[in-house]
């Protein structure tokens, strides 16, 4: 029941479950990174209004859930950031060489998840003291849920972690 693209075998073209499609992941991926990409200057600007006086400082939970949400982040943002670059280079190297930089750059979607994990307890606890306003609760309820199915996404490329 497979199908191939030509004559060699070693291209077939087989079913995947639905959470093995390509298109959800690159969704996933895609949009975690457009939301990563806006949490970092919101999650500035509040410690700035704060630091200021103009905002006033929000109850340890939150505080919590949003250094937690920066560093998953920042952490997942620097990922791609370095290793888009660190394969454009020079592929074939990037594939046959020792690996060095990409081990070590593996690290960072591991530092992500903690910072997740992190987030969606202290969204856990925000909920359970009814810290904050709903809509902040929501909000960071939904951005650590966002930041675990980037984690999981992660896992399932074998990109998080030394998988090979």
């Amino acid at each position: 029941t497979h199908a191939f693209l030509s004559a060699a075998s070693m291209m077939p073209l087989e079913r995947v479950p639905w959470y093995g499609s390509s298109g959800l992941h690159i969704f996933i991926l895609a949009g975690g990174i457009l939301l990563f990409i806006v949490i970092i200057p919101v999650s500035i600007s509040s410690v700035v209004k704060i630091k200021r006086g103009t905002l006033e400082l929000p109850p340890t939970s939150i505080k919590a859930a949003r250094a937690s949400l920066l560093g998953a982040a920042v952490s997942n943002v620097l990922f791609f950031l370095i290793l888009l670059p660190l394969i454009a280079h020079d592929f074939w190297g990037f594939l046959a060489g020792p690996m060095t930089a990409f081990k070590v750059l593996l690290l960072l979607p591991l530092a992500g998840l903690i910072f997740a994990l992190a987030a969606s307890g202290a969204a856990g606890l925000s909920w359970k003291q009814g810290a904050g306003s709903r809509w902040s609760r929501i909000r960071f309820t939904l951005g650590a849920g966002a930041a675990l199915a980037f984690s999981w996404s992660l896992y399932y490329w074998n990109l998080l972690g030394w998988h090979f």
